[in-house]
């Protein structure tokens, strides 16, 4: 299609796509809320794609057909294959925009997300985890069905970082870590921190907070410097470690759940930020910190919800948040372990387990002070959650346990 000097042209990756849709009977809209539209396409033999129409267009290839385009040659079977995009080449502009990228679907029974918060939600109605029920030994936080999930997300995470880190392409290539760096990721720290603050600060003028947010808030507040200069070992000490290109929004809702593996979805990395933000390359344990914190978001919806519902009263809420925490610790000292592990020796991450927690805590703040800023503009009811995590940095004996996580 052309009009004017712009131009609108399909680019398939195989043959026997051309009039797929031309039916409207073989495509069907999803109502399901995200950054981008997208539709289900039905395919001749019961094969089915998922075309996804990008809303902010960017000149340049988009990192969804990019990196899956690149795990397929690695061998990586993780993901959806990239079936075609639709292009719009525009006057003046080196390279076109991709408007539309068309993966296969995956068949699966749903994303991580909704199985976490099923398993749990079940766990809390049966009442059978967090209770000792006079054995004088409280159960484990975690069956052996979620520890066997944990371990497998650490696998696979890890397993996606490797194939991701095989390239000598000089956009995809690892690059290793240098003071220069690693000064900016502190000052994009810094930087979050002092955002996070004028907005606490500016809540906490219009009294917006129930009494746990706000004493909350009030340490993030009065303790900003103290939290940043827990990373000043970042500008004197080099890292072993590399800079790759990561999945860049990692969380369960970008993990679906096939019944008996996962694969990733949703490559196109954080879709707010623009295209030369999400192509940086970046340390793998940034993706790791954004599937902790999803955890940990995990465990607070289902026993908020449980609450809402009533299925948890006031004599059982301390026991069940008690739980909760210890399953959110559990599941996410698994998924570093594994993780940890499965990239020893690699070079990808720091192997001394005091440098790669550091690391990692720095990529969790950052996800954190985003998430608060997040809360505090849609959802302030939940604005305890992350702020929890940030203060939690600042306990030594939290450092010291998370510490222990990553050995």
């Amino acid at each position: 299609f052309e009009q004017g000097r712009n131009r609108l042209a399909g680019a398939p990756e195989r043959d026997g796509l051309s009039g797929v849709a031309d039916d409207w009977r073989n495509v069907t809209i999803l109502g399901v809320e995200q950054s981008n539209s997208s539709a289900i396409v039905s395919l001749d033999g019961g094969e089915e794609l998922i075309a996804k129409l990008i809303r902010r267009v960017d000149i340049g290839e988009n990192p969804d057909v990019t990196l899956p385009r690149h795990l397929a040659r690695t061998e990586f079977t993780q993901m959806p294959g990239v079936a075609a995009t639709l292009d719009l080449s525009l006057p003046k502009q080196t390279a076109p925009a991709m408007v539309m990228v068309v993966h296969d679907a995956v068949d699966h029974e749903s994303d991580l997300w909704v199985r976490v918060l099923d398993d749990l939600s079940l766990a809390i109605d049966n009442d059978v985890l967090f209770r000792d029920h006079g054995s004088g030994t409280p159960a484990a936080p975690v069956d052996a069905v979620a520890a066997a999930l944990a371990d497998l997300l650490g696998r696979r995470t890890a397993e996606l970082h490797s194939s991701l880190a095989e390239s000598t392409a000089e956009e995809l290539r690892p690059e290793s870590f240098n003071l220069q760096w690693q000064r900016s990721i502190l000052q994009t720290v810094r930087n979050s921190v002092r955002a996070t603050q004028r907005e606490l600060k500016r809540h906490r003028r219009s009294n917006d907070f129930a009494p746990e947010a706000a004493a909350l808030a009030d340490v993030v507040i009065e303790r900003g410097d103290e939290l940043i200069s827990r990373f000043d070992p970042l500008t004197t000490t080099k890292m072993l470690a590399k800079r790759i290109r990561i999945h860049g929004d990692l969380h369960l809702g970008q993990v679906l759940w096939t019944g008996n593996d996962i694969v990733f979805i949703d490559f196109e990395g954080e879709p707010g930020q623009p295209m030369g933000q999400r192509t940086i390359k970046r340390s793998p344990l940034g993706d790791v910190a954004g599937l902790l914190r999803s955890l940990d978001y995990a465990g607070r919806v289902a026993v908020d919800t449980a609450t809402q519902r009533g299925r948890v009263g006031d004599a059982s809420r301390s026991a069940v948040e008690t739980w909760r925490a210890a399953w959110t610790d559990e599941m996410q000292r698994r998924l570093v372990a594994t993780y940890a592990d499965a990239v020893r020796g690699s070079g990808l991450v720091p192997d001394d387990p005091d440098e790669m927690r550091l690391l990692l805590e720095v990529y969790m703040v950052t996800k954190s002070l985003y998430e608060v800023r997040y809360e505090l503009a849609n959802r302030p009811g939940w604005v305890a959650w992350p702020l929890n995590a940030v203060v939690e940095m600042l306990e030594p004996s939290a450092s010291s346990a998370r510490s222990k996580r990553t050995r």
